[in-house]
């Protein structure tokens, strides 16, 4: 069996249990029209297998930084985000390989929806003019390092 049928097996079989914002911050430092953004993201995972049942569970961070024109910040913002897979039946591979596609194209994917309504929502409360931060296609992850950028982000 090849690698690629090892993830279509993976993506198969996965079923979202859970889907969770676990830890959001913000500040606004400066007040202005929001202009430019950032959006940085990384990811971990880790097999649960202990429990009654296979679960994999991914923690992903969301870090949005939106700027004015002049490229002054108005609002810097990261939230965590917690998915949970479970499997109706066990999957070929649980591989960090396999986990760690599935993350890029699938959990990834189903929580950049939030973090993009995270941002809209939390300029509105802060004052600011919405800012609308374009969709993730498909394929601008391949090849993005996700690895968190520090330790306190590699625990899932």
């Amino acid at each position: 069996m090849t690698h690629s049928d090892e993830l279509v097996d993976f993506a198969n079989k996965a079923i979202l249990a859970d889907l969770r914002v676990v830890q959001m911050d913000a500040t606004s430092p400066n007040a202005g029209a929001p202009d430019n953004f950032e959006v940085k993201l990384d990811a971990t995972s880790r097999v649960r297998d202990d429990l009654d049942e296979l679960r994999v569970d991914y923690r992903i961070r969301g870090f949005v930084d939106v700027m004015d024109e002049s490229k002054k910040l108005l609002l810097k913002m990261s939230s965590t985000w917690g998915a949970s897979f479970t499997f109706a039946e066990p999957p070929i591979s649980t591989s960090d390989e396999v986990r760690n596609e599935f993350q890029a194209a699938v959990v990834i994917m189903s929580v950049y929806p939030y973090i993009r309504e995270l941002a809209q929502s939390t300029c509105s409360r802060f004052g600011l003019p919405g800012v609308v931060i374009p969709m993730l296609k498909a394929g601008d992850l391949q090849g993005a390092n996700l690895a968190p950028s520090d330790p306190a982000g590699s625990d899932a």
